[in-house]
């Protein structure tokens, strides 16, 4: 039991909050580029990347709640991939 819950922590729990610091560092990063006054190259690309990372951490929690929900409601700390 201690195993399924050490793997609950660090797979589920600790990922999801790396993966929300990201997040909110992303929409920084948006804000940041696209009020900039003088528009490189370079600007435009973190830009799209950081709006590409937010939006691919935002539909694989959904993909992994839509593949786990019925496991959650069985009482099981851990879904399988």
């Amino acid at each position: 039991m201690e195993a399924d819950w050490f793997d609950w922590v660090t797979e589920g729990l600790l990922t999801l909050l790396v993966g929300l610091l990201g997040l909110v560092g992303n929409t920084c990063s948006v804000l940041i580029f696209a009020r900039q006054r003088i528009q490189r190259v370079f600007h435009h690309l973190l830009l799209q990347l950081a709006i590409f990372d937010a939006v691919s951490f935002i539909l694989r929690k959904i993909a992994t709640v839509g593949r786990c929900s019925n496991r959650w409601q069985q009482n099981h700390l851990q879904c399988d991939s």
